[in-house]
C-alpha cells in the first residue's frame, strides 16, 4: 500500500479535517485515527518501530504541517528508557498538543517534549528588529551555506522567534510571515515599543532606488521607510537621508476608505446561513465570506482561508493586536496547527465571520456580550492584503 491507495473516503476527510472547522475534539480523534492508519506505511505490521521515529514525524509534518515557509515544525525524536523524548520547535501550541496526542497513540509510549513553542520564551526584550542592510538574506538554517529562502529589504520589521546557540543568526519571520534564519548583523534588534514606533507615522514607499554617487543602490525598490520631516527619511540606525520624495509613494498606515465599505458591504451577508463551500446570500463559508468581500473591492484573493492566508503583510498575532485596523483578515488554527477559520477584523475587538450557525459579528473582548471564547483561543493572526495609500 502506498500513499497515493487512499481511498475516497479517505481522501475526502482528511481534506475535510485539514480545511474546515470542525470542533476540536473531533478533529483531535480523526488525526489519531488516521496517523495511525498512514504509519502502517513506515511499518506494515503497524508495529511501531523507535528505530524509525524521524520517519514517522517527517510522515506526520507531510499530513498535517501547513506551510513550512509560513510556520515552523522542526521537530526530531527518540526512544529512551521506553520514553519517547521529542526536541525541536513549532510556530503554534495546537501544533505541539496534536502531535503529543497523535505520537503516544502512535508509539504506546509515553511522550517527553522539549519542544519550544515560539518565540522562545528565553529571549529579552528586543524580539523585533529593523533590516539595517539593503537587503537581509534568510536561510533555511543559521549558516549563510544554507539555502537562501529569500530576502528583507532595508527597514523591513522582523519578528525575532529563536537565537542560535553561538548567538551569531536568529531564526525570525518577515512581516510577509516568511520564516528563515538571518544574520544578526543585518538588522538592529528593539523592542516592541520602538518595532510600533518604527511602523507608524508617515511613510515613503520607494518606486525607484536611491544610488549614492557611485552609482551604488543604498535603498532598494520596495523599500518603506518613515519619514522625517519633509524631504528626509530615517534610517534604521537612527540616522536621516534627504531623498527626493517624487522617487516614493508618501502614505500613512490608517484604515482605508475601502475597507470602511467592505465592511459596509458585509452588514447584508449578516444573518445568512453558514454552508460549506457557499459564497452567496443563500449560504456561505468563511473564507467564501472574505473572498466575496474583496471581490466587491475589485480584488481577486484565493478562494481557501489556507490559500488566503498566503498574501499580505503580517500586523497581528497572539498577544499583539495593537495595530490592526479593520479590513484586516484574521485567520485561526485548528486542533492540529492548520489555519481552518477566517474573518474580517471590524474594529474595537470586533469581527464578521461566516460560522455555524450563521455570520455575524463576534468579540475578542471577555466583556462584550459578542465574546466568542472558542475563537479567541485559537485565533493566531493577522494580515493586511491591501496597503494604505489614501
Amino acid at each position: 500500500m502506498s500513499i497515493h491507495n487512499q481511498s475516497e473516503d479517505d481522501i475526502k476527510q482528511r481534506n475535510n479535517v485539514m480545511s474546515t472547522g470542525l470542533s476540536g475534539s473531533q478533529a483531535d480523534e480523526w488525526l489519531e485515527k488516521y496517523s495511525v492508519k498512514q504509519a502502517k506505511l513506515i511499518n506494515p505490521s503497524g508495529q511501531f518501530n523507535p528505530e524509525l521515529i524521524n520517519e514517522y514525524l517527517f510522515f506526520y509534518k507531510k499530513i498535517c504541517m501547513y506551510d513550512p515557509r509560513v510556520l515552523a515544525f522542526q521537530v526530531s525524536g527518540k526512544v529512551s528508557n521506553n520514553v519517547l523524548v521529542l526536541d525541536g520547535m513549532v510556530s503554534l501550541e495546537q501544533q505541539l498538543l496534536a502531535l503529543i496526542k497523535v505520537f503516544e497513540k502512535i508509539s504506546g509510549l509515553k511522550v517527553e517534549s522539549n519542544i519550544i513553542v515560539l518565540p522562545d520564551s528565553r529571549l529579552g526584550t528586543d524580539r523585533y528588529g529593523i533590516v539595517s542592510n539593503m537587503v537581509a538574506p534568510l536561510f533555511s538554517g543559521p549558516d549563510d551555506r544554507e539555502e537562501k529562502l529569500t530576502e528583507a529589504l532595508l527597514g523591513d520589521p522582523l519578528i525575532i522567534l529563536f537565537m542560535s546557540s553561538e548567538k551569531d543568526y536568529c531564526f525570525v519571520q518577515h512581516i510577509s510571515g516568511y520564516i528563515g534564519w538571518a544574520k544578526i548583523e543585518d538588522f538592529i534588534p528593539c523592542d516592541l515599543e520602538n518595532f510600533r514606533q518604527w511602523r507608524q507615522g508617515l511613510r515613503a514607499l520607494f518606486l525607484k532606488s536611491v544610488r549614492n554617487s557611485d552609482n551604488k543602490v543604498i535603498i532598494p525598490l520596495g523599500s518603506e521607510l518613515p519619514i522625517h520631516d519633509t524631504d528626509k527619511v530615517k534610517l534604521p540606525n537612527g540616522e536621516f537621508l534627504k531623498v527626493d520624495l517624487s522617487l516614493c509613494k508618501v502614505f500613512s498606515k490608517k484604515t482605508p476608505d475601502k475597507a470602511v465599505k467592505m465592511i459596509e458591504n458585509a452588514l447584508e451577508l449578516c444573518g445568512v446561513p453558514y454552508h460549506w463551500g457557499g459564497v452567496s446570500p443563500s449560504g456561505i463559508d468563511c473564507s467564501g465570506f472574505v473572498n466575496i468581500m474583496y471581490r466587491t473591492l475589485g480584488v481577486m484573493i484565493p478562494r481557501d482561508c489556507d490559500q488566503q492566508f498566503i498574501g499580505g503583510e503580517l500586523v497581528g498575532w497572539k498577544g499583539y493586536m495593537e495595530d490592526m485596523l479593520p479590513g484586516d483578515l484574521l485567520y485561526f488554527a485548528g486542533a492540529n496547527g492548520r489555519i481552518t477559520h477566517t474573518g474580517i477584523y471590524a474594529g474595537n475587538q470586533r469581527f464578521l465571520h461566516a460560522h455555524e450557525p450563521f455570520l455575524s459579528f463576534s468579540s475578542f473582548d471577555p466583556t462584550s456580550p459578542e465574546y466568542d471564547e472558542k475563537n479567541a483561543k485559537r485565533w493566531v493572526y493577522a494580515k493586511r492584503v491591501f496597503q494604505v495609500t489614501e
